[in-house]
């Protein structure tokens, strides 16, 4: 199968959405079985699109004359960089302007941050009230105002129970960082990172991510995590406990004809 290839597993870090919905029976697959994959958890989710390297041109027209016949337009797509500029040059009805890119980034071996402080814990129902008000502050800065305090609180009791959440506290004992993961296999994204803005630029973040990707690493799963390449201090912290870049995504729409 196109997804045990080594053409696929070399991927498979910046295609962790991608393992995940192989993970559903019911998950909607296109595939030639040697150049591409065309993936869909159901018709309302996103569509990602796995290509090789160095597609050929025929292919590229196959995938074009699938996503016209049988998904929606209005669906998410998400495919690498390269395959990309490939629809581009082919002129193909793409929303450039609702288009964006995002960074890949995966660890095999940690470096060990200048400055080791803080404690990493799993995060308790007793940590409830100050993670929800930290993850209703991330969502509304990275997200929208289209979010309440109370939804936060429900969706991190969720996380929380989980068992998969992690914070840390600096010496005082105040959670200064959270982050979780999810596991497939022997991928793990870690997701969720947030740290106050008043105990940024600490390094209390690049520690977090240190410590949760030793823990991870000592199981044999690789952490990966999505990022905008170009948000320098959050990549930073990342990068400078021993993650790589792992290349670009971009996530776009199809104009209606």
């Amino acid at each position: 199968m196109i997804f045990k290839s080594e053409e696929f597993r070399k991927d498979k870090y910046k295609f962790y959405i991608a393992l995940k919905i192989l993970e559903d029976k019911n998950a909607y697959i296109y595939s030639n079985e040697k150049d591409f994959a065309i993936m869909q958890m159901n018709e309302k989710m996103p569509i990602w699109i796995w290509t090789k390297d160095n597609i050929d041109s025929n292919c590229v027209q196959e995938i074009i004359k699938t996503l016209t016949l049988y998904y929606d337009v209005h669906s998410k797509i998400t495919c690498k960089k390269e395959f990309y500029d490939l629809l581009l040059k082919n002129n193909i009805n793409i929303n450039e302007q609702a288009s964006f890119e995002m960074g890949t980034l995966f660890c095999e071996k940690t470096t060990k941050p200048k400055n080791v402080t803080g404690t990493m814990e799993l995060a308790k129902t007793t940590d409830l009230d100050i993670l929800s008000k930290y993850w209703y502050d991330d969502y509304i800065e990275m997200e929208s105002d289209n979010y309440s305090l109370e939804q936060a609180k429900n969706d991190m009791k969720n996380m929380i129970n989980e068992g998969n959440f992690y914070i840390l506290k600096n010496q005082n004992g105040k959670i200064v960082s959270m982050a979780r993961y999810n596991c497939i296999g022997d991928v793990a994204s870690i997701n969720k990172v947030y740290t106050p803005k008043e105990e940024r630029r600490k390094g209390y973040c690049s520690n977090l991510i240190y410590n949760l990707s030793n823990m991870l690493l000592s199981k044999g799963i690789i952490p990966m995590l999505y990022t905008d390449y170009n948000y320098i201090p959050s990549n930073k912290s990342y990068m400078n406990v021993g993650y790589v870049k792992a290349g670009v995504l971009v996530s776009f729409y199809l104009k209606e004809v």
